[in-house]
């Protein structure tokens, strides 16, 4: 088995940053802060995708350390926070606005039941290509 040679296609990626603990001046309480929020995204994506038939949004969840001044709240040694990324597959979404409230909407909804008050989320236009493998030829 091969990989195919695809083509440089111009996509959208976003990346949300955030906290798993409600409130500030918290002592990082969670105790598995990427499988929570991955089973929170994975609910609200799945609710998405099948209940108001928008476009489908995978993430890769990764942990992540979120610092600021002491004063306002931040731990010592920072905050646990959880990065979500992903990005808009063109061969199954052509439709990027759409895409884009999709995971907007499914932000909100995580950072809701997670009682946050602010999180971060930010978009940006990326190259992509899609590797599949391929039998050989030949």
């Amino acid at each position: 088995m091969s990989w195919h040679k695809g083509v440089i296609l111009k996509t959208t990626q976003f990346t949300l940053n955030i906290g798993v603990n409600a409130g500030y001046g918290h002592e990082n309480q969670a105790v598995d802060p990427m499988k929570l929020v991955a089973q929170i995204w994975q609910r609200h994506a799945r609710n998405q995708y099948f209940n108001e038939r928008g476009p489908l949004v995978a993430g890769i969840v990764s942990p992540a350390k979120t610092v600021y001044l002491e004063s306002h709240g931040c731990p010592p040694g920072g905050e646990d926070t959880v990065l979500v990324t992903g990005l808009r597959n063109p061969a199954f979404n052509s439709d990027d606005k759409s895409w884009r409230e999709a995971v907007k909407a499914i932000a909100l909804a995580v950072g809701k039941e997670l009682n946050q008050t602010t999180a971060y989320l930010s978009f940006s236009e990326i190259d992509f290509l899609y590797l599949k493998p391929s039998a050989q030829e030949g």
